[in-house]
């Protein structure tokens, strides 16, 4: 907690930090940008419980569920996933238990 005094009256701050040792979870998407087969890392660092990994498209729209399932803490899954259908930019979100951890951008590259 930090404390602030203002003639007089005192504000207090509640300064949210992370516990020791937590971990943060992370999600990253290869090669970005896409052509077609991409794989996500997924590691869930300090935490475990129901994840899941979706992909919308730049309006909102549920586009595709890649992932769904129980992760368990400090653990690595990759998931490969065929997007070559949707050539367009995209937006991965990454919940677990319910809550928002980590999201991105996939940007579609140029076939050759």
């Amino acid at each position: 907690m930090l404390f602030r005094s203002v003639q007089g009256c005192t504000t207090v701050y509640a300064v949210r930090t992370a516990s020791p040792g937590y971990v943060a979870p992370t999600v990253t998407a290869f090669p970005n940008p896409y052509i077609d087969m991409l794989t996500f890392t997924i590691k869930t660092g300090s935490t475990a419980g129901l994840a899941t990994l979706k992909v919308y498209d730049m309006i909102g729209r549920n586009i595709d569920n890649v992932f769904e399932g129980v992760l368990e803490a400090n653990v690595e899954k990759k998931v490969k996933h065929n997007l070559r259908i949707f050539n367009q930019p995209l937006i991965y979100v990454f919940t677990l238990d319910g809550k928002r951890v980590v999201a991105g951008r996939l940007i579609p590259g140029m076939p050759e």
